[in-house]
């Protein structure tokens, strides 16, 4: 306590305010990403261990990461180092300390998003409400730890300890007294209870606690990891990290890099991701595939005709979908798959210890469920062919190169029919056929058009891939329906492999979210049965649009016109 105090009295201050915390009942929750939470946690653990000593009864101490699985891969794998550290710390010390690390659920998770459901790279101009991506990669994945938390402690005195700082940016402290967060008053926000014991310090505070730890002068779980996380920010800040790094006016570069998403595109550039590959190409470089990979998504994401789908996914209440250039099309998507896998299998050879995997075989399998609902994939099971193709036979896809496409304006939203070709093609969705009917015991789904009897089916809270059968689904049965043919048949609809995931447990599905899956899995059909005789679905709804006069290259003069 005493070398707090003389060291940083700062420091005193903060541990006070969490122990006080503590000894009041408060069960402690804290996500540690960087630096800033980094000094946090060793403040809070310490309290915990005052509180300890002191006679006090404490509850459990709950240390997080959250994974979104695109974070910046050397400070998640450090991080991994710090919540090791925690754990021999709290065991030798008798801490009740649990560390995890937190993910989003599967199907919103970055690589679904974009390269399953197509939706667009995060920007500035496209986050009409705010970080979206952190809204549902991370705050989300918070909410549901802390009502675990509160679930298993049996309590609602959870309190979450945010390592945020006034002194981050303007715009950081607008919203930290926006949240009323306080250094030693809990508040209530959005998202539960919260206190920021570290919101007055500064930079060099921050550093001059990290350097005290280093020299051995503060006892701390992060003595034997403390020196990585210099180097890294030193990295992240071209090779430069003093101790007192921006607290006067002659300093041009503090240390004060700002890790996150390595596909984040919310600013123009990714200084640190940047920085750190060319400060030290040897430790850092297995990531410029993925910094090449966020540039070639920004920079295409203008070029409709090369990323966009032009025809929307909701059907409205009258029949009709709209019209307009939105999500990334599904030729565009498998491009991207390509060259994510080619980055998977270029760091799989790099190293006996690959540092990422962008998409496993979960990750593979609900890319695959969401371009079968959503139809156009041309033939069964294609994202597993791709998969085949890069991982099994050795192709290549590099990324390439392009400029800027500048912001344009989008086609005017138009709504058409697509009533005529549901009816046209009369799809039958999720119904069985006559064949699975002889060796299936048929399931059944209630509408308000009646009885549909499909393929046995499991259900859950939420639609989800089941963990660990994805392997055995891509290596053995894909390779045995591709050995049979069923792969290349061109009478097999690309959305067969819905009901086959579901027959199989593989994906389980929400009871409630049937009867849409079943429509969806019909619009899906018909596109299909376009495609197949070389059809073009946008070219389809204009010829049979009511208002709309059939012309020789519909696409073009849709676009000129709207333009």
């Amino acid at each position: 306590m005493d070398s707090h105090t003389k060291l940083h009295p700062k420091v005193k201050s903060a541990i006070t305010s969490i122990k006080q915390k503590i000894i009041e009942g408060w069960s402690v929750a804290i996500g540690l990403s960087g630096k800033d939470s980094f000094v946090t946690t060793h403040c809070a653990i310490e309290a915990l261990k005052q509180a300890i000593d002191e006679g006090y009864k404490v509850s459990p101490m709950s240390i997080y990461t959250i994974d979104t699985s695109i974070d910046n891969f050397e400070i998640m794998d450090f991080m991994l180092d710090v919540h090791q550290s925690i754990d021999d710390y709290a065991n030798s010390h008798q801490l009740p300390i649990q560390t995890e690390v937190l993910k989003p659920h599967l199907m919103t998770r970055p690589m679904v998003q974009y390269l399953g459901r197509g939706l667009l790279l995060r920007t500035a101009q496209n986050q009409h409400n705010g970080r979206q991506c952190t809204s549902v990669w991370k705050i989300k994945v918070l909410e549901d730890h802390l009502r675990g938390l509160e679930n298993s402690l049996g309590t609602s005195k959870v309190l979450s300890i945010s390592g945020v700082r006034d002194s981050e940016s303007s715009i950081r402290a607008i919203n930290i007294k926006k949240r009323g967060e306080s250094i030693d008053v809990v508040t209530k926000t959005d998202i539960g209870y919260k206190l920021a014991p570290i919101k007055d310090w500064s930079l060099s505070d921050v550093w001059s606690l990290i350097s005290f730890i280093e020299d051995g002068e503060i006892e701390s779980f992060g003595e034997d990891v403390v020196t990585d996380l210099r180097k890294h920010y030193a990295a992240g800040n071209s090779g430069v990290c003093d101790l007192l790094a921006g607290s006067s006016a002659g300093q041009s570069k503090p240390c004060s890099a700002r890790f996150g998403c390595t596909l984040c595109a919310i600013v123009p550039k990714d200084n640190s991701l940047i920085n750190q590959i060319e400060t030290n190409e040897e430790k850092y470089g297995y990531m410029r595939g993925v910094a090449e990979l966020r540039n070639f998504m920004l920079h295409s994401l203008n070029d409709f005709n090369l990323s966009r789908n032009s025809v929307g996914k909701q059907i409205d209440k009258d029949g009709n979908v709209k019209l307009k250039y939105n999500d990334y099309s599904i030729e565009f998507r498998q491009s991207l798959l390509r060259m994510v896998l080619t980055l998977d299998a270029i760091e799989q050879e790099r190293t006996d210890n690959p540092k990422f995997q962008l998409v496993d075989y979960s990750t593979l399998i609900a890319i695959q469920w969401n371009w079968a609902i959503e139809g156009g994939e041309g033939s069964f099971g294609s994202a597993i062919k791709i998969w085949h193709d890069v991982h099994t036979n050795g192709e290549r896809y590099p990324i390439p190169c392009i400029e800027m496409t500048p912001a344009k304006k989008n086609l005017t939203a138009r709504y058409v029919s697509i009533s005529k070709l549901l009816e046209s093609e009369n799809p039958k969705g999720l119904e069985m056929t006559s064949e699975e009917k002889s060796k299936y015991q048929p399931h059944a789904i209630y509408s308000d058009e009646g009885v549909i009897h499909t393929m046995p089916y499991f259900t859950s809270d939420k639609t989800q891939v089941v963990e660990g059968m994805g392997w055995e689904y891509i290596e053995c049965i894909y390779t045995h329906y591709e050995s049979e043919g069923l792969t290349k048949d061109d009478s097999v609809c690309p959305t067969a492999i819905i009901k086959d995931l579901m027959q199989r447990g593989i994906v389980t599905v929400q009871s409630s979210s049937l009867n849409r899956l079943n429509e969806r899995v019909k619009r899906a059909q018909a596109i299909n049965a376009i495609k197949a005789r070389g059809g073009d679905i946008e070219s389809y709804l204009l010829l049979n649009s009511s208002d709309t006069p059939v012309k020789s290259d519909l696409r073009d003069s849709f676009q000129s016109e709207l333009f």
